[in-house]
């Protein structure tokens, strides 16, 4: 069921504007989106690089001419030079025992001792930094981003000194730091939801009335209908598209008429940028003054160079990293890729051209609610999926993907995929909603704040106090399904991929090779984990919940569209 359906049935029946999706097909819809995709993932290439750098031991390193034992004569490739084809799975070279040694003799000098995601979790020196990065040997090509990707490891370092101290600092001031957080069980609207909807009819009375051609004076309240607009999904295509129609529900009167806008992936971006208070947090939302940022700000493409400018240099520095940083840091915290890509796609879309305007309540869900509160503005929903499959069939539908994966007998082929297809019918999808004031999924009937969204809870209580979940990492979380897989992708960026220091490039592919399964797949990013707020709710949830959802200690959320 579509999302902003299931809200609006919780508090009455409604009519839909639905904005309809393009009909194209995977194919077409693969050519025009990789204008966009292709420099996105060479821009996440290179900062998960930055972030993250090489294993402990790196594969390879340039040694001089005079260093080879065998034959003094013979000539070394440098790092950006490469001799054959890469062969593993990916198409990376795979180490050989000579470049074993010579790993060993070179890592004090050229490893940073981080390995996988798991360096944001780390303490590091800040002094320390440049040192440990001074041995990479630059390509002439990129020498220019040497600099800038040095401060970004420094920037995101968790040592003395570091951007991380200012930003736990800084959080720590913030109202919802020193708030404890229950969850809501039922199917009813809550409270502030109710309320808006009470302010936005009474707002809507007059302009429903113009919009269709009666007098106000024979429209009452309870007669107007809750009327809303759903938003399809597609990367920057749903969200020019819903953006677009914004502009024109506005100039028609419609927006007036309207009490929920509703998206999905793409089309979230869109209400994100118009409620975010961008390019003016002073000023309602307007969808004129949304397009014309939005045009502004991705006039740039994901590879330019003032994107790792935003975010290595103050204040967009802090603005943009603090998502990642605290949510990698908190107790069950972790990195995943589609944090990295969220913060990213940040970069372009809720940045403001003036950098005097920018304020950190641009990216709170929360502080949405400024907009709405009093009515002047249809709520906005945001959505996000997970994929639920039974405790039972999970370890054994992935022994069948296996065994099928690597059968070269087409009638066995036939059969595991069969007993595969039999599995994947008893998953299923939860809807979750996201609002300013809440977030939950009808279909487990649990709901809680959305400042509080990230916490660990236990048996209905939240069991922490944390900042704000950033939207940085919400818009990651919207809109993470990709065109076409990530494989794919990074085969096509490895040209300009090639180009970076071997210890970066050889990080990048052992990621990749570590993920390949799940860089093959259709949705390829790996879903979210957040922490569950329902743990320990057992028997209290919606009848037909899944069985065990109240036991994990993590949730996985997912692009919608």
């Amino acid at each position: 069921m579509d999302p902003s359906k299931r809200s609006f049935t919780r508090g009455g029946k409604a009519q839909l504007f639905t904005q309809a999706r393009s009909s194209s097909s995977f194919e077409t819809s693969f050519g025009r989106s990789w204008i966009i995709w292709a420099p996105l993932f060479s821009a996440s290439a290179v900062f998960i690089a930055a972030v993250t750098a090489a294993e402990s031991r790196p594969i390879r390193h340039h040694i001089p001419q005079s260093a080879n034992p065998k034959d003094e004569n013979a000539s070394q490739p440098a790092e950006d030079e490469w001799a054959k084809p890469l062969t593993s799975f990916f198409g990376l070279d795979e180490p050989t025992e000579e470049g074993d040694r010579r790993s060993d003799s070179n890592a004090p000098s050229a490893g940073l001792g981080w390995k996988g995601l798991n360096f944001i979790r780390e303490s590091l020196s800040v002094d320390s930094i440049p040192s440990l990065t001074a041995s990479w040997i630059w390509p002439e090509s990129i020498a220019n981003m040497q600099a800038q990707i040095q401060a970004l490891i420094v920037a995101i370092g968790r040592g003395p000194g570091s951007l991380y101290e200012q930003i736990i600092e800084e959080t720590s001031k913030s109202p919802e730091a020193s708030w404890d957080a229950h969850v809501r069980l039922g199917d009813d609207l809550c409270v502030a939801e109710r309320a808006f909807l009470r302010e936005r009819k009474r707002r809507m009375r007059h302009t429903f009335a113009e919009f269709i051609g009666v007098n106000e004076k024979e429209v009452k309240e309870e007669d107007i209908p809750i009327i809303a607009i759903a938003a399809s999904g597609g990367g920057y295509r749903a969200m020019t598209n819903t953006t677009g129609s914004l502009v024109g529900a506005k100039e028609s009167g419609l927006l007036d008429c309207i009490a929920y806008m509703a998206g999905i992936s793409g089309s979230c971006w869109a209400l994100g940028v118009l409620y975010s208070g961008l390019p003016s947090i002073a000023s309602l939302p307007d969808p004129q003054l949304a397009a014309e940022h939005i045009k502004d700000r991705v006039s740039k493409t994901f590879f330019d160079t003032v994107t790792m400018e935003l975010l290595t240099t103050a204040p967009t520095h802090k603005y943009l990293l603090s998502g990642l940083l605290l949510k990698a840091t908190a107790p069950l915290g972790s990195v995943s890729l589609t944090d990295i890509y969220g913060t990213l796609i940040s970069s372009r879309l809720f940045v403001p051209s003036d950098i005097s305007k920018l304020d950190p309540d641009n990216l709170s869900l929360h502080k949405f609610r400024r907009f709405i509160d009093d009515g002047s503005m249809p709520l906005p929903i945001f959505t996000a999926i997970q994929h639920e499959i039974p405790h039972d069939a999970e370890k054994h539908l992935a022994e069948v993907q296996e065994q099928r994966d690597y059968l070269v007998d087409e009638t066995r082929y036939k059969m595991l995929k069969r007993e595969e297809e039999d599995i994947e019918r008893k998953t299923r999808w939860l809807w979750y909603e996201f609002t300013p004031y809440e977030v939950g999924c009808d279909e487990l009937g649990a709901w809680i704040p959305s400042w509080s969204f990230g916490r660990q809870f236990e048996n209905g209580q939240s069991i922490e106090r944390r900042p704000e979940l950033s939207f940085t990492i919400l818009a990651g979380i919207y809109a993470s399904a990709f065109c076409a897989t990530l494989k794919d992708y990074f085969q096509e960026a490895q040209p300009i991929l090639r180009q970076l220091p071997w210890t970066l490039y050889s990080w990048i592919a052992g990621v990749i090779e570590e993920n390949r399964e799940d860089f093959g797949a259709i949705h390829p990013v790996v879903p979210n984990q957040l922490p569950n707020f329902v743990k320990g709710l057992e028997g209290q949830l919606r009848e037909g919940s899944p069985k065990d959802i109240t036991f994990r200690e993590t949730l996985g959320f997912m692009d919608a569209g």
